[in-house]
């Protein structure tokens, strides 16, 4: 499993030094704006936008239109257990870890520091920030 080192990182408490460019596997959580902590609406709601809104605006059992949306769930239940992005079936979608097809559907895949954007900002507890 290729995020695998990541997630022992994450668990380890190691800080992050990537930027999009660097391509490199993130070392640690990703900073927000600033190095703090991620912004729904600055960092992830723009990637949904671009990547996910497009086949999940308000139809086909998902609503990734906003937070609120998002943490209502769709066909599957709840995408999003805050402070638990190992079991947020949201990661295991777009890591390609479960069964089903891989997020986003007929799109390149999300980077891994796009992941990681994701999976921290649930760590951080899912702010509506």
């Amino acid at each position: 499993m290729r995020f695998v080192p990541v997630l022992v990182l994450l668990l380890a408490g190691c800080p992050l030094d990537i930027s999009p460019e660097s391509g490199s596997i993130p070392s640690g959580p990703p900073p927000g704006p600033g190095g703090g902590t991620i912004s729904y609406q600055s960092d992830l709601q723009p990637l949904f936008d671009d990547t996910c809104v497009v086949c999940h605006g308000s139809a086909g059992g998902l609503d990734l239109s906003s937070r609120d949306a998002l943490l209502l769930g769709g066909n599957s239940g709840a995408l999003v257990l805050p402070g638990d992005p190992d079991n947020s079936i949201l990661v295991q979608r777009v890591e390609g870890s479960t069964l089903g097809d891989q997020m986003p559907l007929g799109l390149p895949e999300l980077t891994t520091f796009e992941i990681a954007l994701i999976r921290t900002w649930i760590l951080e507890g899912a702010l509506d920030n």
